[in-house]
């Protein structure tokens, strides 16, 4: 097999080598062919612009799940971004629809919605959406479309990014209303049940007025110091009736007194130290209620006990500084010591009795307050964590709106924080394809299976023997001896001839049509204005190239 294989390789070689001149200018004249042919393949220019999706943490937030762009969204971007009707409002912003057939109403006709329909098909298939960086976090997309007119192959990849971040800022911006109008009823309703609660608590603290103390060992302590009070109020009440009763019985067992007296003489009154008194007392209640019991001063008790301040101040202000403490009479054996400290002692029973009366009514208030003070505290913390309750529900309600009302006024303002053009498409100089290597490539291809092709049929044709071995084998006779080819002078003339000008002329001028057509297609997919002229003036451009003038600025058309 491998006898077979060498065989047949030294054959070629032997074909190739026979024709090597016709193998030359055939690939030669293919190559220059396939060069000339190459410009009239349609360029295609292809612009790109990359734009960035991040994930919306707020929403995240504010709705307790994931953002839907990301995990929902990406499997409809592609419609989303490139769909007919995102496509439709690209063609109908960048007028391309211009010129169609339309009614006199200015609408399109049907011909003009079939021509309309088969551009945005157009469009549509030459848009490419693919990912750059696709992560949880972050998307970098790409958007590409390809077109024969560089401006479009510009301006529509740059259309479908800007239509397509403005579609989902609206629809952003719609969704964020939606949720700020839910949030405002929610922040409502919270307010609205934290009022209720609050006034139930009012209510509460106003009918169990004196009855809310910060801790039971105050209350015990407040019922001792009464206890106590009443104690020392009865002891003196009791004396003081022994003294009473005494002066009874020595104003009856004396003379009949005289009822003109003849002298009156005044003192400060005793009720007014009573009174004074009963204030000292209020006034260190108080007291303790705001620092001891840590009360507020709108608290229901407070203000009860404030008025009690102020309605012992007023029994002050109308109570007298000063009365008649003693009265002398005539000389008729009456003792006016007697009367006067009768008259005391009446005073004295008068004002404990009234004091007993309301150390008795506060000391009742305070055992129903301790009997009932276990279910209602109990229902008191559970109205006060109620209303905490719904405190707490407001502050997250309304920081939750808060957090939209920024949001929202954010995205309203364009300032976008979810979608962000990366880069935008630049003008297309060049073109992208076809591809200079792709079509030197192809040509030299082409070029080398021509060649081959010339070769193999010039052999299969040619009926020539030109070996001993061809001889044989075609004759079928033995052959002993072959004379070479005998040449003539003139034959070695025109051998001479063909072999220093003739055929160096040819592969020179071989040669220069395949550098100028190659030439001719890097202009034309590497040098686009300079191509315009060498188009335009050949000779001239050869001639600035030789000179070192390759730089040299196009002159608008129209100069001088």
């Amino acid at each position: 097999m491998a006898k077979h294989e060498q065989h047949g390789i030294s054959v070629a070689l032997r074909i190739v080598l026979r024709y090597w001149r016709i193998f030359l200018l055939s690939a030669a004249l293919a190559a220059i062919i396939g060069l000339l042919v190459a410009p009239m393949v349609p360029v295609q220019y292809t612009g790109t612009a990359k734009f960035m999706r991040r994930v919306d943490p707020a929403s995240e937030h504010l709705t307790g799940a994931r953002s839907e762009s990301f995990a929902s969204r990406k499997l409809t971007l592609r419609n989303d971004i490139a769909g007919r009707r995102a496509v439709e409002r690209v063609v109908e912003e960048l007028g391309m629809t211009r010129g169609l057939p339309r009614s006199e109403d200015g609408l399109l006709t049907e011909e003009g919605e079939r021509a309309r329909r088969r551009i945005v098909e157009s469009v549509q298939d030459k848009i490419g959406v693919e990912w750059e960086v696709q992560s949880d976090q972050v998307d970098l997309i790409v958007i590409t479309y390809s077109s024969p007119d560089p401006e479009l192959a510009q301006k529509i990849p740059n259309a479908v990014v800007h239509n397509y971040i403005s579609w989902v800022s609206a629809k952003i911006v719609d969704n964020l209303r939606d949720s700020k109008e839910f949030l405002e009823k929610q922040v409502e309703r919270c307010r609205r049940q934290l009022d209720v609660a609050n006034a139930e608590l009012l209510k509460f603290e106003s009918e169990n007025a004196g009855m809310m103390p910060s801790s039971p060992h105050v209350l015990q302590e407040q019922i001792m110091r009464i206890t106590a009070d009443l104690d020392v109020l009865r002891r003196q009440k009791t004396l003081a009736k022994k003294q009473l009763e005494q002066l009874k019985q020595l104003r009856t067992a004396s003379e009949e007194p005289s009822t003109q007296p003849v002298q009156w003489v005044k003192g400060r009154n005793p009720k007014l130290a009573l009174l004074e008194q009963r204030l000292r007392e209020a006034e260190e209640v108080l007291e303790t209620m705001l620092k001891v019991r840590g009360m507020k001063p709108a608290h229901p008790e407070v203000q009860a006990q404030q008025r009690e301040l102020e309605r012992i101040q007023a029994l002050i202000d109308e109570t007298e500084e000063e009365v008649i403490t003693q009265k002398v009479f005539s000389k008729q054996g009456e003792s006016v010591d007697l009367e006067m400290e009768l008259s005391k002692i009446q005073v004295s029973l008068e004002v404990a009795d009234n004091e007993i009366e309301r150390l008795e009514s506060r000391l009742q208030r305070l055992t129903d307050l301790q009997a009932n003070f276990g279910p209602v505290r109990q229902k008191y913390d559970k109205m006060v964590e109620v209303i905490n309750d719904h405190r707490a529900e407001l502050m997250e309600w309304q920081k939750r709106y808060t957090d939209v009302e920024m949001a929202l006024a954010a995205e309203s303002a364009k300032r976008r924080t979810h979608h962000d053009t990366v880069s935008a498409a630049q003008p297309q100089h060049l073109p992208s394809s076809p591809s200079l290597i792709v079509i030197l490539g192809g040509v030299l291809a082409v070029a080398g299976g021509a060649g081959a092709g010339v070769v193999f049929l010039l052999h299969k044709t040619d009926q020539s023997i030109r070996t001993v071995d061809e001889a044989e084998a075609h004759f079928d006779v033995p052959v002993h001896g072959a004379i070479g080819r005998i040449p003539t002078p003139a034959g070695k003339m025109r051998t001479l001839l063909a072999r220093l000008l003739v055929w160096p002329a040819v592969w020179a001028v071989v040669l220069a049509c395949l550098l100028v057509v190659a030439l001719n297609v890097v202009l034309w997919l590497r040098f686009p204005d300079k191509h315009k002229r060498w188009k335009q003036a050949p000779v001239s451009f050869l001639q600035e190239v030789a000179a070192g003038q390759w730089d040299k600025p196009v002159a608008p058309s129209g100069g001088p």
